[in-house]
Parts: structure tokens; C-alpha cells; sequence
């Protein structure tokens, strides 16, 4: 297996992709998380993309291309809507898919939990029992049960919300960078709207923000 941050694909090129993961790549003023496309054609083969992040399509983008999937798996990217779409099609993009998982059912594909063992921490094999079973994609083999996760969340920060305060979404975001820190758990992304935040609301300028005691905490910024 072969892991890839990211795949831009221009100009009328032609890749073919087998045997790939692309996970935790983020884009944060574009489409296209794992993968953007334009005027190209892609083929990806028995390939996972997972946890990818992008304003648009958190996993593909296509824009006057074709992706082909074929035996893979497209699961819990996500883009700044927070809507989960996974593939963005735009100006006459397009893409074919063949016996494979996308969530949401994007496209035809199969709405079905892949079962990662651990999609958090980069373990994307398959659980005993997942649906992608002999799909092709990413399998390995799981050595021992996993343990359950916690549930992860995505907590938003913009500087003008007015909403609830609370960090559910980008109407009810946190509008302080700290507060959403204090309230985040280990394996939570936040989210951060472009903008100016400061650690205090004072004037001492040795102030820093602070993530004592969070571990495992990712933190994305210059969200539109």
C-alpha cells in the first residue's frame, strides 16, 4: 500500500492510482481535499481516501475531469460546510464509480460504513465484519480489537459569530480561540474562520494561547 498527502491533476493528465491511501491532507481557501482535478481523467483502484478537509469536495474536485472509481472507498472527509459532501462536481466534472463505498450514497455508490479500524489515528484497515471486505481497497489485517474511540467532534471559531457560542457550527461558533481549545477532547478538530483572535483581552503581550493538557487535537485556520 502507498500513502499519498495530496494529488493535483492538471492540463489533461492521466493518472491511474492503485493500491493508494490519501488521508489528512487539508486544503483551507480551495476544493478538493485528497484530490483536485481539472481537465483531467483519473482512475483510482482499490484506494481509500479518509479524513481529508477542504472548503469544497472533502475528498475530490473535479472541474472539466472524469474520476473513475473503481473498488475503493471514499469515507468521513469533510468540507467547511460541515455537510460531509465528499465529491464536488463542478463545470461539467463528473465521476464514474464501480463496485465502491462513498458516504452519503454520493454518485451511487454504496452508503455503507467501511468499518476503519481506527480512522482517527491514520489506521484505515478493516474491521472484521466491514462491508469493504474483499472490495479491494485498503485491508490489512486487524491484529487485536479495537478499541472504540470516543466520539470525535468538529468545533468552529469565528470572530463574528452570533450565535449560541458554543462551537456546533459556524452560526453558533465560539467566537474565542481559547474557549475553544478549553472545550475541545482528544481526537476534536477546530475549525478557524479567517480572522484576528488574541490570547487575552489585555494588554500583556507575553500572553500565548494554550493547549496544556489536550493532546491529539488538530486545529485548521483561515476558513472563508
Amino acid at each position: 500500500e502507498m500513502c499519498i498527502r495530496d494529488s493535483y491533476n492538471a492540463a489533461s493528465s492521466n493518472p491511474t492510482i492503485v493500491n493508494t491511501v490519501f488521508s489528512r491532507n487539508s486544503v483551507n481557501t480551495g476544493s478538493g481535499g485528497a484530490i483536485y482535478n481539472t481537465q483531467s481523467s483519473v482512475n483510482l483502484i482499490n484506494s481509500t481516501l479518509s479524513g481529508n478537509a477542504a472548503v469544497g469536495g472533502g475528498g475530490i474536485y473535479n472541474s472539466l475531469s472524469t474520476t473513475t472509481l473503481q473498488n475503493s472507498i471514499v469515507w468521513g472527509n469533510q468540507d467547511s460546510s460541515n455537510t460531509g459532501t465528499q465529491v464536488s462536481n463542478v463545470s461539467g466534472g463528473n465521476i464514474n464509480l464501480s463496485n465502491s463505498i462513498v458516504q452519503n450514497g454520493e454518485f451511487g455508490g454504496t452508503n455503507a460504513d467501511p468499518l476503519f479500524v481506527n480512522a482517527k489515528g491514520d489506521d484505515l484497515r478493516l474491521k472484521s465484519g466491514s462491508p469493504a471486505v474483499d472490495l479491494g481497497a485498503y485491508e490489512g489485517a486487524q491484529l487485536a480489537p479495537a478499541p472504540t474511540p470516543a466520539a470525535s467532534r468538529t468545533i468552529f471559531v469565528r470572530s463574528n459569530a452570533g450565535g449560541s457560542n458554543n462551537g456546533t457550527s459556524w452560526v453558533n461558533a465560539f467566537t474565542d480561540l481559547q474557549a475553544a481549545i478549553a472545550a475541545a477532547q482528544s481526537g476534536d478538530t477546530i475549525w478557524v474562520a479567517a480572522g484576528v483572535y488574541k490570547p487575552t483581552s489585555t494588554a500583556d503581550r507575553t500572553a500565548s494561547f494554550s493547549r496544556a493538557g489536550k493532546t491529539q487535537i488538530e486545529i485548521y485556520g483561515g476558513f472563508a
